[in-house]
């Protein structure tokens, strides 16, 4: 598979190579395959945006070398389910286990080549994320992720206050359009036909005649005075 760019092939800096070995074992020859710095070409064709690197899984065998791969996780290109060959028998790669995931490097028209998948280990996995990451996320320190983490929890705690803000601005609204208290009128009168709502603090006092009961609002001295539950006295 190539990364698009054409460099001098050393054996340091071959980035896919595949050599057959014929073993014999038991009377069957089996082919074997070596993959040099495979991950770095999985990463370099991902950070260059060249075709699709993806996390994938083959969800129906089409024939034994082809197969529709839904995707887990793209790491570049496209994320729609795709179609994709496999080599000819022999190769490194010689068909599709359903449900398996690997990591795919397909080439354009879906033809996987040797050494163009990969299981999915961590540390690969982790390189190939981190090319989605900003720079900032990748390096902040310890104490940047703390800031950030106080800073998103002061922001919640600045919307919560202004939610709570305008709740209360518009209840104090509502009760503004509602007509005063009259006297004679019950608790329950004036508590859900009148602009004066729920006071801040009821004050009980009785006798052997009469309850009374003088419910404080804000700012003082505002207060009504009901006996035995009807209103006698506004202090407005």
């Amino acid at each position: 598979m190539s990364t698009g760019n054409e460099k001098a092939r050393t054996p340091m800096t071959i980035t896919r190579y595949c050599a057959a070995a014929l073993l014999a074992f038991l009377g069957h020859r089996v082919q074997a395959c070596l993959c040099v710095n495979v991950d770095d070409n999985f990463v370099s064709r991902a950070a260059s945006g060249s075709g699709d690197v993806f996390l994938g899984r083959a969800v129906r065998l089409v024939s034994p070398r082809e197969a529709d791969v839904e995707v887990i996780e793209a790491f570049s290109g496209s994320s729609e389910l795709k179609r994709l060959v496999a080599p000819p028998l022999g190769s490194c790669t010689s068909g599709f286990g359903v449900g398996v995931p690997l990591i795919f490097a397909p080439a354009p028209g879906g033809k996987i080549f040797t050494c163009s998948t990969r299981a999915p280990d961590p540390d690969l996995l982790e390189r190939l994320r981190n090319l989605r990451r900003t720079p900032e996320t990748k390096v902040r320190a310890p104490e940047e992720r703390a800031q950030a983490r106080a800073d998103r929890a002061a922001a919640a705690a600045a919307q919560e206050a202004q939610r709570e803000r305008e709740r209360i601005a518009a209840e104090a609204e509502a009760l503004a359009r509602k007509p005063p208290a009259r006297l004679g009128m019950t608790q329950e009168q004036v508590l859900n036909g009148t602009h004066w709502g729920r006071p801040v603090q009821i004050l009980t006092t009785s006798t052997a005649e009469k309850l009374r009961e003088r419910w404080m609002y804000s700012p003082p001295p505002r207060f009504l005075d009901f006996d035995n539950g009807r209103l006698v006295l506004i202090q407005d």
